[in-house]
This record gives structure tokens, C-alpha cells and sequence, in this order.
């Protein structure tokens, strides 16, 4: 993740009254999807990305398990903005990052680079789901932060000998002798 704020940021953050806007990006197998919260359609480094009603909703991030995972949750609405087989392939897994957008003074939206824009979120998408009452249609994404991994379950096998050929120096697992098992408590249980 970018550690840097854009200077035109840091400028902003000195008004009196700040403005922004969300751009989602998730990329799935297929393609990149761009979606943004600005009324309007726009054109960002060269990727289209797609406003008006499509992003509904960006939730802040939550810890969400005995790792402390944060999660970010995403709305989308409008039609299906993410195609079917995008869906039966699977997003998780997938690239996603949520970017921060600003308005100028005048009030219109600094939209010429995403160097212009804070890096809120940079992670994979952690599950996604089709919601359809016949009246809306929602695309719920929920993205996770890159220490998902160690909210996994199941083993992870490994001897003295398969250490050493990843570090000669790491003696975590010098407790292991042949023949011999440990279980250590890790993730979820």
C-alpha cells in the first residue's frame, strides 16, 4: 500500500469543508471492474469507471475474527455491474482496492490520475453474493485485508529438513524430530 498522501490531500484536508467520492476496483478473471459513487462516468489512467447508482454503499473497516482481519463491504446496484460468470468463476480471492476521491474548490472532481487519490483499501475479495428481491438487484462484495491467510483452517505440514530449505538459520520447528506431530493453535479453531 501506498504510504505517501497525494499534496493535493494534504492541501485538501485544510478546508473547511472536505468533499469525496469512492472508486472501487475489483479485478476479476475476466476483467477489471471500476465503480465509483460520483454521479457521472469517468475516465481514470485510461480505465472506464462506471458512477451513477451503481456503488451504493462502502463500509468502513471492521475486525472481524481472532485475528483481527479487517474487512471492507461493498454495495452495487444497478442492473448486474459484475457479469454472471464473473460470479460463477468466483471473486474471491480477486484483487480489490477502494480509492478515495476528491473535489476541487470549485467542486468539481480531481479525476486526471489515481496518484491523485488516497489508497484506502488494498486486498482480495473475501466472498461476494447476489442479492434480488424482483425489485433492486444488489452485488455484495466483501474484501479482506492481506493477513486473511491467517484465518484459514487445516494443516500446514512441514519437517526440520523442509524449514532448513527455506532458512538454514530458522529454528522454529527444531522441536520437530522424526516421527514426532505438534499442533499449534493458529487461525480459526
Amino acid at each position: 500500500m501506498r504510504n505517501n498522501i497525494p499534496a493535493g490531500f494534504v492541501t485538501a484536508l485544510s478546508q473547511k469543508d472536505l468533499k469525496f467520492y469512492f472508486i472501487v476496483a475489483i479485478h476479476a478473471t475476466s476483467a477489471s471492474y471500476f465503480f465509483s459513487s460520483f454521479p457521472t462516468t469517468m475516465t481514470i489512467d485510461g480505465y472506464l469507471v462506471h458512477g451513477g447508482a451503481n456503488l451504493v454503499a462502502v463500509d468502513t473497516p471492521r475486525a472481524s475474527s481472532s485475528v483481527d482481519k479487517e474487512q471492507f463491504k461493498i454495495v452495487l446496484a444497478g442492473g448486474n455491474p459484475i457479469p454472471l460468470s464473473d460470479h460463477k468463476n468466483g471473486l474471491a480471492g480477486k484483487k480489490m482496492e477502494v480509492w478515495i476521491g476528491r473535489f476541487d474548490t470549485n467542486g468539481a472532481p480531481v479525476v486526471s490520475s489515481f496518484n491523485d487519490m488516497l489508497l484506502a483499501y488494498r486486498g482480495t475479495v473475501d466472498q461476494d453474493s447476489i442479492s434480488n428481491d424482483f425489485e433492486s438487484l444488489q452485488v455484495i462484495v466483501t474484501g479482506s485485508s492481506p493477513m486473511a491467510n491467517l484465518d484459514q483452517r487445516g494443516g500446514y505440514p512441514v519437517s526440520r529438513d523442509g524449514m532448513d530449505q527455506i532458512n538454514v538459520n530458522d529454528t522454529s520447528f527444531d522441536f520437530l524430530y522424526k516421527g514426532s506431530s505438534k499442533t499449534l493453535e493458529w487461525g480459526k479453531s
